[in-house]
């Protein structure tokens, strides 16, 4: 009888966190989509999209056509394509962009794989739809604490985010011209060098703490107590489709900063290409490293001379 109480309140418990975290990611993931090439579909959203007053409060309607694909319009305006081969899209939320102080309409498309947010207006001029930003996204908007989160979007108090993305993506594209290899890497070879390059010690710790939380980094693991004179950090992007990154080297024996690596952006299969379960043993350095850096990329294990720089492929 005991047993049969306890696993009562559990399963109460259980379906109480369960509700609860249904109830969270559904007003952040929450889809009414339009199916752009199938019967006429339309969802629409209210907000003070032309000035702040509960009585001015117009409506952003996204709407189907069988022939045009999906579409956007303000009110009873003009209509405007979001995208060509797009297939379905969805409201997201509505957010203040503080410079106009006017609404902003975010919403998310999708287009097979290829999946995208765009940040909609109105033009003050005209009254129609004004696309302000769009980039790159993953297949949905998550909750808070993703990289796809909605937190990255819009603040907590509904202001738009959007005008801070593309200052966050020069700071990487600037930071990688300055720490990243010009040679490239002939990964097509058996057997073939990494052109490395000092980098100041001042500079990367400058970058590191620039970049902040715009990065990703990881370390090596160390297989002994002599791999313990190097030191491995891999800095990666976060951007789809602009997330490329960079590995460096620490000599502690000569105190020096290398180069070692350039690691290339993915898009539409892979967010990068970055060196895999790197281990470091004595003066050796041993990956799985992109050979063939394009969809899913075509990985190849090595093992790489940390004092001369030649890379072995362990086939």
């Amino acid at each position: 009888m005991f047993y049969c109480i306890r696993m009562k309140h559990y399963f109460t418990f259980v379906l109480l966190v369960l509700v609860t975290n249904i109830a969270s990611v559904a007003h952040v993931v929450a889809k009414d989509w339009v199916s752009c090439f199938n019967e006429q579909e339309t969802i629409s959203q209210h907000g003070d999209f032309v000035e702040f007053s509960n009585d001015q409060q117009t409506q952003f309607v996204l709407f189907s056509d069988p022939e045009n694909g999906c579409l956007i319009k303000h009110e009873n305006g003009s209509d405007a394509e979001i995208g060509d081969i797009t297939t379905s899209a969805y409201i997201v939320e509505v957010c203040q962009d503080t410079e106009t102080e006017r609404d902003n309409l975010l919403i998310h498309l999708s287009a097979g794989q290829h999946f995208t947010i765009q940040f909609w207006a109105v033009d003050p001029a005209t009254g129609f739809p004004l696309l302000r930003y769009s980039e790159a996204w993953g297949d949905q908007i998550a909750p808070a604490g993703n990289e796809w989160g909605l937190d990255t979007l819009l603040t907590a108090e509904g202001n738009c985010l959007w005008q801070e993305r593309p200052n966050a993506q020069q700071l990487l594209k600037t930071a990688m011209e300055e720490l990243q290899n010009v040679a490239p890497v002939e990964a097509g070879k058996s057997e073939f060098y990494f052109s490395v390059q000092k980098v100041a010690a001042e500079t990367i710790s400058n970058w590191l703490s620039i970049l902040g939380d715009e990065i990703t980094l990881e370390n090596a693991r160390y297989a002994d107590d002599s791999a313990n004179a190097w030191q491995i950090i891999q800095i990666l992007g976060k951007t789809l489709c602009d997330a490329e990154g960079v590995v460096l080297l620490h000599d502690k024996r000569q105190q020096t900063w290398f180069t070692l690596y350039n690691v290339p952006s993915g898009c539409t299969k892979v967010l990068n290409y970055p060196l895999r379960n790197m281990i470091v043993m004595d003066d050796q350095l041993f990956a799985s490293m992109c050979v063939w850096c394009t969809g899913w990329g075509d990985y190849r294990d090595v093992v790489i001379n940390l004092r001369t720089f030649r890379v072995r492929k362990l086939d």
